[in-house]
């Protein structure tokens, strides 16, 4: 299982929920929360448990994706 936090402790997404290979595997996360909308910058944990064990680490997302009004 891994899931990304904010700094309060609330669970923002669920990247991952089942079983993987053994051996190296990625997750990627889009910066998305889970409903689908942008979350801001700033600190995050992402805590992974697999086989009884846990860890966690701390991400930075430097920036949102910037939105430009190409009707103005």
């Amino acid at each position: 299982m891994i899931d990304v936090f904010d700094v309060g402790g609330a669970r923002v997404r669920r990247l991952y929920d089942g079983v993987a290979p053994a051996g190296s595997n990625a997750v990627a996360w889009d910066g998305l929360d889970a409903g689908g909308r942008r979350t801001p910058a700033g600190i995050y944990f992402v805590a992974v448990a697999a086989g009884g064990r846990r860890g966690e680490a701390r991400i930075v997302r430097l920036r949102a994706e910037l939105e430009t009004d190409l009707a103005a």
